[in-house]
């Protein structure tokens, strides 16, 4: 392996878990929790100021905790977005040098899937589900359908071990929970509707 490629794949493998780390973050349970509770606290203090009731120290100190995690959430999702900036910045510039860089000609491959290609399994896996399921037993049911569709690029092994087409389908996933399709559930690694789309797959 040439000296450029191990440093492209060392920065592509630290950019991995990176990203793997912002999402677990973001689909923590406890993400969600901190930001009702957060907004639950800011209601009580309000109410309390408006009847110019003193504020109890432990109460606004709680307040300051809660609204310090929510900031750091909000920098995961900055970092997320910023990885997406980056990454479409990167596809835009290959793009625009591919008719001047010689094409090699390998062994037959399928391009590697795509988040749009996998969002709809996902939804399908869920509903077979009932809803919810485990993220590892979704990503067994969406491979399941994709079968041969699945590139070597997209079998062959991340950081972690796990094949990377398991990072795109963690994209895909976070797209629906962009888009509301999804969300995150009570227990952590547990993939779910939302209400509105689980009552339409009723």
């Amino acid at each position: 392996m040439s000296q450029i490629l191990e440093q492209v794949n060392a920065i592509c493998d630290r950019l991995d878990a990176a990203l793997r780390d912002i999402l677990t973050t973001l689909e923590s349970p406890a993400t969600r929790e901190t930001a009702e509770q957060l907004a639950s606290v800011e209601h009580a203090v309000e109410s309390l100021e408006s009847k110019g009731v003193p504020v109890p120290e432990q109460l606004r100190d709680l307040l300051s905790s809660l609204q310090e995690q929510v900031r750091k959430t909000g920098e995961s999702r900055d970092a997320l977005d910023a990885i997406r900036q980056r990454l479409q910045t990167w596809t835009d510039l290959l793009s625009s040098q591919a008719g001047e860089l010689p094409v090699r000609n390998t062994a037959p491959g399928k391009p590697g899937v795509r988040e749009e290609d996998l969002e709809p399994l996902i939804v399908e896996a869920l509903i077979e589900a009932g809803g919810a399921a485990r993220a590892d037993d979704v990503l067994t049911a969406v491979e399941e359908r994709l079968g041969a569709s699945l590139g070597e690029t997209d079998l062959q092994p991340g950081p972690n071990g796990r094949p990377r087409w398991h990072a795109t389908a963690e994209w895909a996933h976070q797209n629906l929970l962009d888009r509301g399709v999804v969300e995150i559930g009570d227990q952590a690694g547990v993939w779910q509707l939302s209400p509105q789309y689980a009552r339409k797959s009723a």
